[in-house]
């Protein structure tokens, strides 16, 4: 993937279950590092299709990687705070966390 989007958008409604939280998470890469993200976290009952505007910055770890050409790009939608992606069998969320997700784009 070498685009370079500006934000990460959408509708979303969430139903969280015991002080849960879910959350989205794009990361852009090039090779194994990152060059850019955007980060957003649902805490709180929204029952209404809601819209949420994710800008993705090309600052992060200290460094302006704004020049740089992404290799590839990660999206996680998840419904509950507690996961662990190195070891997804050992993930410790609530059940029944809900976020639904709707007409999600990459702006450019």
């Amino acid at each position: 993937y070498t685009e370079k989007p500006t934000a990460f958008k959408g509708y979303f409604k969430y139903l969280p279950v015991n002080g849960d939280y879910g959350s989205i998470c794009v990361e852009l890469f090039n090779g194994s590092n990152v060059i850019a993200r955007g980060y957003q976290r649902f805490d709180s009952n929204v029952n209404a299709w809601t819209s949420f505007n994710i800008p993705i910055d090309y600052t992060v770890n200290g460094g302006n990687y704004s020049d740089a050409t992404p290799t590839h790009i990660s999206i996680i939608l998840s419904s509950s705070g507690a996961y662990n992606f190195a070891d997804l069998t050992n993930c410790q969320g609530e059940v029944g966390s809900t976020l639904w997700l709707d007409d999600v784009e990459l702006d450019f």
